[in-house]
């Protein structure tokens, strides 16, 4: 059994909205609740903890259940997780962004059969475009091979990754990613699972049509 931790509470302002994104409307839906459809209706998910801000709890009640807990976030997205992963019950926690509405069965069946062997992975893909890196006028071309631009769901054991979040949190460290604490903070390896184009974060105004689409061509 698996608890997956849904941080959802950003402001989201690159969004442009003057509500948190999670709670815009798509086709009679709120965003979070496609997010939160694949693990709704997964048995093996026993405990949905979504993490909002604590002054908007209130607005995210009607997405309350026996399975689905609230939980009042932090200041960053790390501190939400780590309040997250607190209250989870299950040995092994799935962490996914409340922003990416699109993740499939497929990517989440993946990410159970690598953790029947691994003791944390991340779904990824790889990068294709060039990647440079600018400053002060200057373009410098970085090697693009093995690299990768990260997705989630990020996977590991619960006390392993409480124990590196707590580290973190001692030494005021703030990672961009959740298998970033557990990497500078653990000896474990972080295994790769193949992630999709697809498994869009809902970021920027124009991201909205975009899930429409893909969601109207069946990629869930």
């Amino acid at each position: 059994m698996y608890t997956v931790i849904i941080p959802s509470a950003g402001k989201g302002r690159r969004s442009k909205l003057d509500i948190n994104k999670m709670l815009f409307q798509i086709e009679g839906l709120h965003l979070i609740e496609y997010t939160l459809e694949p693990f709704l209706y997964d048995k093996d998910f026993t405990q949905i903890l979504l993490i909002v801000a604590a002054d908007e709890i209130e607005l995210f009640r009607s997405f309350s259940s026996n399975k689905i807990q609230l939980i009042a976030g932090g200041k960053t997205r790390q501190d939400s997780v780590h309040q997250g992963l607190l209250a989870a019950t299950n040995e092994i926690v799935f962490i996914h962004d409340g922003a990416r509405p699109l993740v499939t069965p497929k990517i989440i069946q993946d990410c159970k059969s690598v953790m029947r062997q691994a003791q944390a992975c991340v779904v990824a893909i790889e990068a294709v475009d060039t990647i440079k890196h600018y400053e002060h006028g200057r373009w410098q071309t970085i090697d693009r091979k093995d690299k990768y631009l990260m997705q989630t769901p990020q996977c590991g054991y619960t006390n392993v990754l409480l124990e590196a979040f707590a580290k973190a949190s001692k030494d005021a460290y703030i990672g961009t990613d959740d298998m970033e604490i557990l990497a500078k903070y653990s000896d474990v390896d972080i295994e790769f699972v193949r992630g999709s184009h697809q498994n869009i974060k809902v970021t920027y105004p124009e991201d909205f049509e975009l899930f429409k689409r893909l969601k109207a061509q069946g990629q869930r």
